[in-house]
């Protein structure tokens, strides 16, 4: 490995400060949509409204009056089918299969069925429907959501959400004739039922193009495996609100203030605009109340924590010029280069190296070479922080553990600047390098590490050590973990002990920073920094304790790649993920340096 001290000194600092300071213009594009953004609207279902109100023998205008004061905004209606409306005593039946109901209820009928069944064969009178089709499809078709309660739901000024789910053998007809239907019906929202999309597969454009004709939301459900809910949110982002919602048999096994926290959290940390809350409960002689109590304990801590309650809105694109991509990309390659060359000697390859970087640089002008460069930046910014580490070993740790946080920091603003879009924004689209860029930096810096010690060759040709070794699989274990853990939906569950702390930590601060940053990453980073600067051995090994300051440099690296990777949640607001990264520093630094004014006498005695 050569030194990066062949470029000007100069010039590294400058590509850093240029570097962030074209991010930061990029992102301020996203920071005033977010900014213009902040009301979340709060949802219920109406079946569970009309079951309780009856239960507690209340009329349903009054509990929906009730409830908006609360907080409500928003009423989801599900559509209805032939088979609800003869339960529910709509319609009858008579012998010879004729349906028999009022002229209102004939007529939704008459429009449901032959907008489900467009060839089927329909007799019409006064007071009767008779079908040529079997009773058990008759009695599926759906009749759209109900007139009088939309109505209702109107009434009390409330905003009305649609329900509707994919059935076989739809046309284009019967999708926007769904969607026309609910419209008509004063609805605003679309709300996937089921797990299908309507229109799912073939009618996606349909849906599409009925949703704008009619300026219908739709609401994407966070967490939800709904099939064609991506191609939804990929050909109408400007339509498009996230929704969050908790099943009732998550939210009984939370206390009230864990529910608050959920919904809170969702609206706060991940840009969610709508919340459809379901009762917490099942028994109860208060159960409307106690419903009406949640809903306002959810709209006060909304608002406390600076957001608002009211219409939910879809997000708009931030129109970054794309020359804007261009210049992020062109100010970080000479950092990029400078990691390059440090691991390259051949003026072959590092020629190769320029011609890629360059051509990453001017192809983030498109939109399918951009990633590519952000991936580039996201990989390499850190591992330049360690870099710089060795090159200037600075005097005070304090400034060496801040100075390499900043890098990676610059980094994960570049990455963010370059991939700043509405598609992103309301996850549409996802930057898949994420996992990439959380641990190839970390294998790369332990390699980096190792070899400042020795030499591979003569590593594999030395006895096995049961102590090293150990440590690697117990290493390899811990980054296996971590992997599980990355994302938004990674499968490992957390434990209830974890839970408990993060919710201590939300107690105490404004946001929860990162465990992985505060507790093992930057605590590293900033002992292996004290060490290395306390002893400042002689380039280009790292005396006595290079043992030690390889393993918290490489443990230290894990932190630095998720300060990268909170940047790279670009759903999260701006502000949260920047003060996240900076409590976590600050934690991180407070706790490194503890430990080290522990240690330091014991340490500093040896090396004397």
């Amino acid at each position: 490995m050569t030194s990066t001290s062949r470029f000007p000194r100069w010039l590294l600092p400058a590509s850093l400060v240029a570097t962030a300071l074209l991010s930061c213009v990029s992102l301020s594009y996203r920071y005033r949509i977010e900014q213009r953004n902040r009301a979340t609207g709060i949802a219920v279902e109406m079946d569970a409204v009309r079951e309780i109100a009856a239960s507690q023998g209340v009329l349903p205008d009054d509990a929906l009056s009730g409830l908006r004061d609360a907080g409500l905004t928003a009423v989801v209606l599900s559509e209805q089918t032939v088979e609800d409306l003869s339960k529910s005593g709509q319609l009858r039946m008579d012998a010879e299969g004729t349906i028999l109901a009022p002229k209102a209820i004939l007529d939704r009928i008459d429009q449901g069925v032959r907008r489900r069944f467009p060839l089927a064969q329909v007799e019409r009178t006064d007071d009767g429907l008779s079908l040529n089709l079997p009773n058990d499809l008759a009695l599926r078709a759906s009749v759209g959501i109900d007139p009088l309660e939309a109505a209702r739901v109107g009434r009390n000024g409330l905003e009305v959400i649609a329900r509707h789910s994919n059935v076989l053998g739809v046309q284009d007809s019967y999708v926007k004739g769904m969607i026309e239907d609910s419209s008509s019906k004063g609805a605003r929202y679309f709300l996937p039922q089921g797990e299908q999309v309507l229109g799912r597969r073939d009618a996606i454009k349909s849906l599409v193009e009925a949703l704008r004709v009619h300026d219908t939301r739709y609401l994407s459900p966070e967490f939800a495996k709904i099939t064609g809910d991506a191609n939804v949110k990929l050909d109408a982002p400007e339509l498009v609100v996230r929704l969050h919602a908790a099943q009732a048999a998550e939210l009984d096994r939370m206390t009230e203030s864990e529910i608050v926290e959920r919904y809170v959290k969702a609206a706060r940390e991940r840009n969610i605009r709508m919340l459809l809350v379901r009762p917490a409960g099942g028994a109860g002689d208060a159960a409307l109340r106690e419903f009406g109590d949640l809903l306002a304990q959810i709209k006060v801590e909304v608002l406390k924590e600076g957001g608002g309650v009211g219409e939910g809105k879809p997000f708009e694109d931030p129109r970054v010029p794309k020359a804007l991509f261009v210049l992020i990309a062109l100010a970080s390659a000479p950092t990029l280069l400078s990691v390059g060359f440090a691991f390259v000697s051949s003026s072959r390859g590092r020629w190769a190296g320029s011609l890629l970087v360059a051509l990453l640089a001017l192809g983030a002008y498109a939109d399918s070479i951009r990633p590519y460069s952000a991936l580039a930046i996201a990989t390499l910014l850190p591992i330049a922080a360690f870099l710089w580490v060795d090159e200037y070993r600075p005097r005070f740790w304090a400034l060496g553990y801040l100075t390499a946080s900043m890098i990676s920091l610059v980094g994960g603003l570049a990455v963010a600047g370059l991939m700043n879009s509405l598609e992103y924004t309301i996850q549409a689209d996802m930057f898949t390098g994420v996992k990439v860029a959380h641990f190839l930096p970390i294998a790369v810096v332990a390699a980096w590490a190792i070899g400042k010690l020795t030499s591979f060759r003569s590593l594999f040709g030395q006895p096995m050590v049961w102590g090293p070794t150990l440590l690697i699989v117990l290493g390899l274990g811990f980054l296996v973990f971590m992997q599980s853990r990355t994302g938004n939906d990674n499968p490992a569950g957390v434990s209830s002990l974890e839970l408990r702390i993060r919710s201590m930590l939300e107690a105490f601060l404004v946001v929860r920073p990162r465990t992985k940053e505060f507790l093992i990453g930057h605590p590293a980073m900033a002992f292996g920094m004290a060490l290395l600067t306390a002893t400042r051995p002689a380039k280009p090994g790292w005396g006595a304790h290079g043992t030690t300051i390889a393993a918290l440099l490489v443990v230290g690296s894990i932190g630095q790649t998720s300060v990268v990777n909170t940047m790279c949640h670009f759903h999260t607001p701006l502000t949260v993920s920047l003060t996240r990264i900076g409590i976590g520093l600050l934690l991180g630094g407070i706790l490194g340096g503890l430990i080290w004014v522990a240690a330091r006498g014991r340490i500093l005695r040896n090396v004397n």
